[in-house]
């Protein structure tokens, strides 16, 4: 495959990704509008119960297949495997439910969790399937079979909550979704359905490895939503979960799209310490400037765009974005740092970080909730900033000589763009006629964001911006001399 192929198959499949991310959220405004932080908190609940209880039936066995290119014959013994696994798995929470419900004082949600462990086995028969897909970099249909997972869940979410009341959209309409996902999936590698070669000792431990990892980051990621359930109920953690979505979207939506391609470029300059540091400097800047524009307009469009879109009964999620945002913003250009440490060798080390994260924001969360409700909570992952930067910057200046500093000032000129688009948008919004309808006024704030973005890029020159222009621009077209 040329570079050129290969670079047009993804271009394609980040514009399809794009897509489908715009049908996904657009689906989801509509659900979040006709539902409320109740419903939302229950669904979220049985929605991590059960993520948790596939990601157990998996073991790491997609992402081995992926990371080592097992061959067919081994990626047909692992997808057997957690097939037989992911039956067992729905058995125990399928019985566990009532119990489960308990535990974490929801009981009425035990129905609910029920229904929703329905993907466990449907998640099962997509995994490795899947994963085979993306090995090969068969983009296209991968890109097709997430085009029509999120059409289909988006349109039965919608259809499902205004026909019923309750969570019920939030469940059945991502079951719909999975189906056909696993459906296609190993449609289109049937071969896996043949008997394969039996997995080695040496890879069921990777698996297992790739697993706890993930474990973590699933911990990491979804603890606070578990404690808020137990300790102040459903709809503050619905709210709690709202405001999440709404802080994290810039980095899953728009940081994705680097953060995958990290670790390829960053090994690439293994061996030049100087280069690495700038390419890893490179990164975090760019990273940042996608992230804190779209973060910091979030945060000040709350009362104007988002409030309107969704209803009084959401306001109080956000003032919880507005705590969250400095976490989920580190968060996405730190993404980049356990890249860096397991190309420097010091894999162990980015694992031992997410350990003292859990450690310390776990306890701190469930403290701080006692005492300030849910704001305490989007403050105790706040107060773990420092144990995302500075551990890993300590380490890499040990590695490859990184600075501080080197890291930190690009990241600060990119919030000192943001902070110049989000004001400007903010007063846009606040002073533009009121006569001028919701869409009228957006597209005119974006028009004032763009103008303010293109002036400060042009004050701080940022280097991420040259090589974009260089990269779009055609050499034709560029000033004599610049190459």
């Amino acid at each position: 495959m040329t570079n050129r192929s290969l670079s047009s198959r993804i271009a394609g499949f980040g514009a399809l990704r794009l897509f489908v991310q715009a049908v996904s959220w657009i689906s989801t405004l509509l659900v979040l509008r006709r539902l409320g932080p109740a419903d939302y908190g229950e669904a979220g609940f049985a929605l991590i119960v059960s993520g948790w209880s596939a990601a157990i039936a998996t073991q790491g066995m997609p992402q081995l297949v992926v990371a080592d290119s097992l061959d067919d014959g081994l990626a047909a013994a692992a997808h057997q495997l957690v097939v037989r696994r992911s039956i067992l798995v729905f058995v125990c929470v399928l019985l566990s439910s009532p119990v489960i419900a308990w535990l974490l004082g929801v009981q009425g949600s035990a129905a609910v969790l029920m229904i929703a462990s329905l993907g466990i086995p449907i998640e099962a028969f997509r995994a490795v399937p899947y994963a085979v897909l993306q090995r090969d970099l068969k983009l296209r249909e991968v890109g097709i079979i997430d085009a029509t997972r999120a059409i289909a869940a988006s349109g039965a979410s919608v259809a499902i909550a205004y026909s019923w009341d309750g969570p019920s959209a939030l469940i059945i309409g991502p079951l719909i979704g999975a189906l056909l996902a696993s459906a296609m999936s190993v449609r289109l590698t049937g071969r896996l359905q043949r008997a394969g070669s039996s997995l080695s000792t040496e890879q069921r431990k990777t698996g297992k490895r790739l697993f706890i990892e993930s474990s973590i980051w699933m911990l990491n990621s979804n603890a606070d939503q578990m404690i808020a359930t137990r300790v102040l109920g459903t709809s503050a953690a619905g709210l709690l979960a709202l405001a999440k979505t709404l802080a994290a979207l810039p980095s899953e939506k728009l940081a994705a799209m680097i953060i995958p391609i990290g670790t390829s470029i960053l090994a690439s300059k293994r061996d030049d310490h100087t280069e690495l540091r700038r390419v890893l400097v490179t990164l975090a800047e760019g990273i940042a400037i996608v992230v804190a524009i779209p973060l910091a307009v979030i945060c000040v469009s709350g009362d104007t765009v988002i409030i309107p879109a969704l209803g009084e009964k959401w306001r109080p999620a956000i003032g919880l974005v507005w705590i969250l945002a400095p976490f989920y913003f580190a968060n996405s250009v730190t993404a980049v740092l356990p890249q860096a440490l397991s190309v420097t060798g010091n894999t162990l080390n980015s694992l031992r970080i997410r350990i003292a994260l859990i450690a310390f924001t776990i306890p701190s969360q469930i403290v701080l909730s006692h005492f300030f409700g849910i704001s305490g909570m989007a403050w105790g992952s706040l107060a773990s900033m420092p144990i995302i930067f500075l551990p890993a910057l300590r380490i890499l200046h040990v590695s490859i000589g990184l600075r501080s500093l080197d890291f930190v000032i690009p990241i600060l000129r990119a919030i000192l763009v943001s902070t110049m688009v989000a004001l400007g948008f903010h007063y846009s919004m606040l002073h533009l006629p009121h006569a001028l309808s919701l869409a009228q006024r957006t597209v005119a704030s974006a028009g004032v964001g763009a103008l303010l973005t293109v002036l400060a890029f042009w004050q701080l020159r940022s280097p991420v911006i040259a090589q974009l222009m260089r990269a779009i621009v055609p050499s034709s077209l560029r000033p004599r001399g610049e190459t």
